[in-house]
């Protein structure tokens, strides 16, 4: 491993690991008990694959709680448009027209960011008890506070991205939502054992998961390899080479 990929590598953690502190950081002015309790009484529905997909940030109302999802509807929807409009899609393939289809792509990420964050406010009101809901402030200034800090947490996302894209390894969105689906697999390792503990699940049900995922990945890794290669000796291959370059 050289000095340039190894200072790739460490940056790419480095950032992930500021996305995850994101995480921890809550909205001020909510019932943190009273949403946590609603995302655990719906962990199974859609509202449970959302929070999966953005590290339980959601579940703690996290000010990152919308997560990269804003970038992305806006790259769909940019995407969509420049297939419709020639002028758009001739603007991506020229150097400083694509410059100005990412700002575009920015200003709409901003847009769809507070339109969600003002949605999701309202939404907590039928969280809890109480007039508010999950809110404990006035309304109009838990609007204005977690407009303000779930656009501050997106524009963080957007950029820790782009600084993983540019400085790290692989593109930064893509590892955003691994690390956010990968944070909570502890957490589901532990559940799952729980469940055997308490007889819900069977043992041999857990070892027939273990097999199945085991031979997803196998068939992943046999479907990307080139053809006419043999996986055991490219591993031979690797092996001979961490042998040589460790001696």
């Amino acid at each position: 491993m050289t000095k340039a990929i190894a200072t790739k590598i460490f940056i790419t953690l480095g950032y992930l690991f500021l996305y995850r502190v994101l995480a921890y950081v809550p909205i001020p002015g909510v019932d943190l008990a009273a949403i946590k309790s609603f995302f655990d009484s719906n962990s199974s529905n859609a509202l449970g694959l959302f929070n999966m997909f953005s590290g339980n940030a959601v579940s703690r109302l996290s000010i990152i709680s919308l997560g990269i999802m804003p970038y992305i509807t806006s790259s769909i929807i940019m995407e969509l448009l420049s297939a419709t409009f020639p002028n758009l899609a001739k603007m991506k393939k020229e150097r400083d027209g694509m410059q100005k289809y990412m700002q575009i792509v920015r200003y709409a990420t901003i847009g769809i960011t507070v339109i969600q964050a003002v949605s999701v406010s309202f939404g907590l009101r039928s969280i809890g008890h109480g007039h508010n809901g999950a809110i404990m402030v006035p309304m109009q200034t838990f609007l204005l506070i977690a407009t303000f800090s779930m656009l501050t947490g997106t524009m963080l996302l957007m950029w820790i991205g782009e600084q993983i894209t540019q400085r790290g390894v692989g593109n930064g969105i893509s590892l955003i939502i691994f690390a956010g689906i990968v944070s909570g697999i502890p957490h589901a390792i532990a559940g799952t054992f729980n469940l055997v503990n308490t007889g819900v699940i069977n043992v041999l049900v857990l070892i027939g998961i273990v097999l199945i995922i085991l031979a997803t990945i196998f068939s992943i890794i046999m479907w990307n390899l080139p053809k006419g290669v043999s996986l055991f000796l490219t591993l031979e291959k690797w092996c001979c080479k961490t042998k040589t370059s460790g001696s």
